[in-house]
């Protein structure tokens, strides 16, 4: 989800300046607008919720806000900054917004006069001022837009591309004969009477309209669209103008799929011999695409699809693609991609259409049959592409063509050299082929007279081709009352014919209920019949041939065609039963015997499958339309999905029922037989480098898969088979407990940094099987610990926190700050070590920090001061880097802890951390060095040894308002983890002050 908050000014001024006053008139509030808009593409107004924040986070002396509307106050000019937050809202908690407001004081002319002794009086009073008026020299358009691709020249080539209705501000900037420039008249010169002196007009509204300031996307276009400025004063001496060149090119929205080239035109202009190319976007919002079909129409008549391509985005699953069956559609469908496809723009396919002799603007469009994403949002009907239709420029034309038939099945009678010389026929040319299709025309049916050939030039309604084109079939159809035609297989009984004639000059026209067209089944009479260009199943399934031939026609006189289709029904239904959950190649391995899982009390379980062999040898899945059901329920029972799950020692029948049709299995459940775990693999997925990566407290479920010995398995033992006791099947352990704790069900938490890889094990628990050797898996992960909210984190992110070195080597400490929503403002913060082998090198800037930065040693050498302040751009984030700290490596063998306190914290958002300092509580660790595997020192040695080091910087008052209870696990963890004990110091302040 994301939040857009949108202001009704940019520029306001207090009610009792004469900024207010006319002629100016600056508003003296604006009100501020509040939309979140989710992931499924709704959007609702948060303006007035209580559950939204505006606090004022700079320039509180200027402007305060009063019900989402920012108020003026009376105490000077400048910028403030409203930051806009949700508080009780658990959803909404990530998300944070600024919006800048100029406040205006009009400024004040006063004269003084000086006097020969060298006093000074103001008489501005008895002074007389004469204001000037600017002329305007130059207006110039600077709207920053996407760069063109794809080789397309124009005058400035930009691209205007977003959802239908974006906006764009656009951007004006002005100079005066005065020398005076305004950087932008649009946004940043309110006060200015701009429409009454300047105006912008777009070469095609119904593309790009204009708005005030404001461009809106309304559809693509196929060349580029003239935005043009111009300067209108009475009695000027010349037009004052500028001009920019824009492409309108729209983004598809969730679930919609986008045609041609992202920026540039839509589809670039293309001549005969030429190729125009079609990218295939999809916008999968935020799931994963797993599985989509679509189809593509162009018109046949000018293009012709030449090669279709798999997309970048679709990597691995099944893609085919189907082209020229009919001309008119390329159709292309996937399924299962194993990785990728997640975003706005996936991309799916790319078309290559090869234009040919006409000049003409031709419609590209298509149609959704089918999409899914991995979070179950699917779209069922079919719906036309959206931001993906548009027409392409073929051989300089520019006039529009929209075929009859955007969806014959293929071309199928040979060119014709005959010519139209017969009777009152118009002169088309030559007569080149006659098209068909499996679907319906898009015109609805008027026979032509006899002797006429007609040719119908305006495109039909959308809605009209879109509903239509739902019930296209390429060449099967399902026999009469057959189960083929049920929902589950979707064929249809009957299909629409079209018959295009295509003459030499490039036209088209439909004689599909033309009077000299006909149709005669020359094949399969018995179970298909043709009655108004419709051709409908009778009983049985079959092959049909329909023959389409012309009487009273002479120069068709010579065409014809044969056209083949399959008549198809259900041969039977065959039932299988799987390993249950499924893995690779678990469809070939068939169950008839459940036993019992070893280690639990639990039985294994199975998934049937109902198959349906089609006549032509297709075998369709039809597990969800059929009927499961068990013949002995106190032995097994069927549940949804086919899961068979076992009851009870014995044998029962699964039976299947698909309409009349049906099929039974024998399984049987023996709890005698046990099924023995035999290999363990580890799949938990973790951060990068495997690294543990949260705050204190962090917890993720691992991923084990186990394999048994009649070659079933489990992918996830874990989380995948929730009837399975885990404690009964596993058993985890933890090498450091202290860093990474795991619980019985496999729930591994995080509870502080360590400086080595923290050993996983997974092993089988089976006390029925004690003395074999049972099958484990173990995994390394790095513990490394985020910061919370105003903490600050050193050493590294990923990985290890700070990497083992040897002597004359280098330990990095980079310093990172939580910020939270806030930006940052200031910090002063103590970084040092309690280890006599480690030497302050170096500490350089961090590459998020661009404002003022102090950086000093203490007189140990084992301790640096850190403040940084007035960033001139905002930071912000839960890792902005500040510095990195070099330490030089001595020649001690030993483990170290580099440490800090938190001195001073400042935030935009008014959060301050400054009562006291406070320990840093994340970044706290430890760093072997040349290989010491113990610590030289106790745990009262390094409290005397950070106390001296750094008591410069005040690590004496190490207690704070830090996150206290985790605090201590985590100093308890760093240094317990690493086997340090306290048995030279009792001092419990001493200890807990470190351990905070």
């Amino acid at each position: 989800m994301t939040v857009l908050v949108a202001s009704e000014h940019t520029a306001i001024t207090h009610s009792e300046d004469a900024s207010a006053l006319a002629p100016i008139e600056v508003p003296t509030s604006s009100r501020l607008s509040v939309t979140v808009r989710f992931s499924d593409g709704t959007c609702t107004d948060f303006t007035h919720d209580e559950r939204t924040v505006y606090t004022v986070v700079h320039g509180a002396s200027l402007a305060r806000v009063l019900n989402a509307t920012v108020v003026a106050e009376e105490s000077g000019a400048g910028t403030a900054t409203i930051s806009v937050t949700f508080r009780e809202y658990r959803a909404a908690q990530h998300l944070h917004k600024l919006v800048n407001i100029s406040v205006f004081q009009r400024a004040a002319v006063r004269v003084s006069a000086t006097l020969s002794n060298g006093k000074q009086y103001e008489v501005t009073r008895g002074s007389r001022i004469v204001s000037g008026q600017a002329k305007v020299l130059r207006v110039e358009a600077q709207n920053v837009l996407a760069p063109v691709s794809g080789g397309v020249a124009l005058v400035t080539g930009v691209t205007f591309a977003g959802e239908k209705g974006a906006v764009q501000q656009l951007s004006v900037r002005m100079e005066f004969d005065d020398g005076t420039v305004f950087a932008d008249v649009v946004q940043e010169v309110e006060w200015i009477p701009l429409w009454e002196m300047l105006r912008i007009e777009s070469s095609s509204e119904e593309k790009i309209a204009i708005e005030g300031g404001r461009a809106r996307l309304l559809h693509n276009h196929y060349t580029g669209i003239q935005l043009r400025y111009e300067v209108v004063c009475a009695g000027a001496e010349a037009a004052v103008t500028a001009e920019e060149w824009v492409y309108a090119n729209l983004m598809p929205a969730v679930g919609d799929i986008d045609l041609g080239h992202v920026y540039g035109l839509q589809f670039p202009a293309a001549a005969e011999g030429e190729v125009v190319v079609v990218e295939m976007r999809v916008n999968a919002g935020t799931g994963r695409l797993v599985g989509f079909a679509v189809e593509v129409y162009i018109d046949a008549c000018h293009m012709l699809a030449r090669a279709c391509k798999r997309g970048a985005g679709w990597v691995g699953g099944t893609w085919v693609c189907e082209m020229n069956a009919p001309p008119e559609v390329v159709s292309v469908e996937g399924r299962g991609a194993v990785e990728g496809a997640a975003g706005s723009g996936v991309h799916v396919a790319t078309l290559e259409l090869l234009v040919g002799d006409s000049s003409v603007l031709s419609l590209i469009s298509g149609l959704v049959l089918e999409m899914t994403r991995d979070d179950n949002d699917m779209r069922g009907a079919a719906y036309g592409i959206f931001a993906g239709q548009g027409w392409a420029q073929l051989n300089a034309g520019n006039t529009s063509h929209f075929a009859l038939n955007q969806t014959a099945e293929r071309a199928f009678l040979p060119t014709s050299p005959a010519l139209l010389t017969q009777g009152s026929l118009p002169a088309f040319g030559a007569l080149q082929s006659v098209h068909r299709s499996a679907s319906p025309p898009l015109q609805p049916p008027v026979p032509p007279p006899v002797g006429e050939v007609s040719y119908v030039a305006g495109p039909p309604p959308l809605l009209q081709r879109l509903r239509r084109l739902q019930r296209y079939e390429h060449s099967a159809l399902a026999a009469a009352e057959d189960r083929a035609a049920s929902r589950s297989l979707g064929l249809p009984s009957s299909t629409l014919l079209t018959v295009v004639v295509r003459f030499d000059d490039g036209s088209c026209s439909d004689f599909t209920h033309d009077p000299r067209t006909v149709y005669t089944v020359v094949q399969g009479g018995v179970v298909a019949e043709v009655r108004n260009a419709t051709i409908r199943t009778l009983a049985g399934a079959g092959s049909v041939a329909v023959r389409v031939g012309f009487i009273e026609y002479p120069p068709a006189a010579a065409l014809g065609a044969l056209l083949r289709l399959k008549v198809i029904g259900v041969e039977s239904i065959t039932l299988s039963s799987e390993p249950y959950p499924r893995f690779p190649d678990s469809d070939v391995m068939p169950v008839t015997v459940l036993k019992r899982v070893q280690c639990t009390a639990t039985w294994q379980r199975s998934v049937v499958r109902a198959l349906a062999r089609l006549s032509n040898g297709r075998i369709v899945d039809v597990t969800a339309n059929s009927a499961l059901s068990s013949s002995n329920a106190s032995v097994l029972d069927v549940r949804e999905g086919g899961i068979v799950v076992p009851a009870g020692d014995g044998v029962a029948e699964v039976i299947a029922a698909y309409g009349d049709l049906g099929h039974s299995i024998q399984l049987r459940v023996d709890g005698t037989m046990q099924t023995l775990p035999i290999e363990m693999e580890a799949r938990t997925v973790w951060w990068e480098g495997r690294t543990f990566l949260g705050e204190w407290g962090a917890s993720k479920r691992l991923a084990v898969r186990v394999v048994f010995d009649d070659g079933t398995e489990l992918p996830d033992a874990v989380g995948g088979a929730e009837w399975i006791s885990t404690p009964q099947l596993l058993r985890f352990e933890s090498g450091v407990e202290a860093a990474v704790a795991v619980d019985v069900h496999g729930v591994a938490t995080l509870l502080g940094n360590h400086h080595r890889a923290v050993e996983l094990t997974v092993t089988a628990a089976c006390p029925e099987a004690e003395g074999l050797q049972m099958p484990q898996s173990v995994e390394q992960v790095y513990a490394n610990l985020e910061p919370s909210i105003g903490d600050v984190d050193l050493g590294q992110r990923w990985g290890l926190q700070f990497p083992a070195a040897a002597h004359g080597e280098v330990v990095a400490v980079e310093v990172r700050v939580n910020t939270g929503i806030g930006e940052l403002l200031a910090v002063a913060l103590d970084v040092g070590t309690n280890s006599t082998s480690l030497s302050v090198q170096s500490c350089a800037v961090g590459r998020d920090w661009d404002g003022a930065f102090e950086c000093a040693a203490g007189d140990s050498g084992q301790a640096v001061h850190l403040e940084v302040a007035a960033a001139r751009r905002p930071v912000r984030g839960d890792a902005a880097h500040l510095a990195t700290i070099k330490m030089l490596v001595g020649d001690a063998a030993e483990l170290a802890l580099i440490n800090g306190t938190v001195t001073t914290m400042l935030r935009s958002d008014d959060a301050e951390w400054a009562d006291h300092p406070y320990a840093i509580f994340s970044g706290a660790g430890l760093v072997a060095l040349n290989g010491g595997p113990q610590a030289s020192r106790t745990f009262g040695s390094l409290v005397e040894g950070i106390t001296s080091g750094v008591a410069t910087y005040g690590l004496e008052h190490i207690m704070g308002p830090s996150p206290a209870s985790s605090s201590q696990a985590q100093g308890v963890s760093v240094l317990a983890a690493a086997g340090i004990t306290d048995d030279s110091h009792t001092n419990q302040t001493k200890v807990s002050r470190l351990a905070t």
